[in-house]
């Protein structure tokens, strides 16, 4: 549903709202997604999100060598018919550098043979030790640190990680 969706609308909230719908109807009560849809508008160079219940994600700024939780907000897409005043459209501030790293709750949950999860402070200490690298480079950092962390245990969640940055004019 997002695909089309965003193709009518720059809005994160809107698309939301209206897949929300379709969600809702085409689906069984039990049945809810969580999501998070961000927009990137060139002209005004303004990354605006929206989130449906989804898990927070994270900002790491470039300039300063930090990071900063970020709650996505919003409500889980099917729980409800018209979900509409649960989205709002949130415009990020986003430096040339700064990197977001969006994630599953499998991620940080992941664990060790002592039962031990990797947690959010692994995951921010990854960011910021490997933050000044490519997106592609921060990526594969993490899920080896994780991996590391986990070692042979099978997981119980599945985990998803996404990295995305803005680089500084002149760079690709």
């Amino acid at each position: 549903y997002l695909r089309p969706l965003t193709l009518l609308s720059t809005s994160p909230r809107r698309v939301l709202s209206q897949c929300n719908r379709f969600i809702h109807a085409d689906t069984r009560r039990e049945m809810f997604m969580s999501a998070i849809l961000l927009h990137w508008d060139d002209e005004t160079e303004k990354l605006v999100y929206s989130g449906a219940g989804h898990e927070h994600f994270v900002h790491y700024k470039c300039q300063e060598r930090k990071v900063e939780t970020i709650r996505a907000g919003g409500i889980a897409l099917g729980l409800l018919k018209e979900s509409e005043n649960f989205f709002q459209d949130t415009v990020l501030d986003w430096k040339p550098g700064d990197l977001l790293v969006l994630y599953t709750d499998g991620l940080v949950d992941a664990a060790n043979s002592a039962g031990e999860s990797f947690g959010a402070d692994r995951l921010f200490q990854t960011i910021i030790e490997f933050g000044e690298q490519s997106s592609k480079e921060i990526l594969e950092a993490i899920v080896n640190a994780v991996r590391g962390f986990a070692g042979n245990r099978v997981q119980k969640d599945d985990m998803s990680v996404v990295t995305v940055k803005l680089n500084p004019p002149g760079k690709s």
